[in-house]
């Protein structure tokens, strides 16, 4: 049976316009291409996930939330990189606070990282029992020394209006849209990830936590 081997290389440079170079990358360990607008694409699955394995419980106090971190590796940011994360969360009758969840980036995994992307509620909680799931979605707008991810947050609760999970009334969905102000996303070892404070007596589980990344 024939074999080929390749020696594996770093990007080369943009080629001109209508052509592509094909090789294989010497940190992903995969083949790349790079096209004339100097683009890479990788032959590769492309995707990382991550998951909790037993209940988080975030307090009143900032807390990045265990399963939500996504590490790039050797890879690197792109246009189009996009972040997923669901969670499904439950209160007590505790916690009467006014959430605020943050995007992270940095290469600790840990509330050190910085806050690039900020969701607040418009309400704040009450103390009633309530379940919710919560949906956060951000794609990378722009990469390198000016790079800008924006995102956008859903959050669907049981009890309808100003209560459990407070929304304005007579509703039980919140959605906002925020866009970060450029920051540098070079940095090697990259770790993307989300905190929460869930604000004054915060008693939160947080029963799953569904992370994925791709686009990279």
């Amino acid at each position: 049976m024939a074999t080929l081997l390749f020696d594996a290389q770093g990007k080369p440079v943009t080629p001109a316009s209508g052509q592509m170079y094909f090789y294989p990358d010497n940190t992903k360990k995969a083949w790349s291409s790079v096209d004339d607008a100097g683009r890479i694409t990788t032959l590769q699955s492309g995707i990382v996930t991550n998951c909790n394995t037993g209940t988080v419980s975030p307090g009143a106090s900032n807390f990045y939330i265990t399963g939500s971190s996504l590490a790039l590796g050797a890879s690197t940011l792109q246009v189009g990189t996009t972040m997923e994360w669901v969670f499904g969360i439950t209160k007590s009758t505790a916690g009467t606070g006014t959430p605020v969840f943050t995007i992270v980036f940095g290469t600790a995994g840990t509330t050190a990282d910085t806050a690039r992307v900020t969701f607040t509620h418009s309400t704040a909680d009450t103390g009633v029992a309530d379940r919710c799931v919560v949906r956060i979605n951000a794609v990378m707008r722009a990469v390198g020394a000016s790079g800008v991810c924006a995102g956008i947050y859903e959050k669907n609760h049981i009890i309808v209006g100003a209560t459990g999970f407070s929304t304005p009334a007579s509703t039980q969905v919140e959605q906002l849209s925020t866009v970060s102000s450029t920051f540098d996303t070079t940095t090697a070892s990259m770790i993307v990830g989300v905190c929460v404070n869930a604000g004054t007596a915060g008693a939160w589980s947080i029963e799953t936590v569904q992370s994925k990344m791709f686009g990279i």
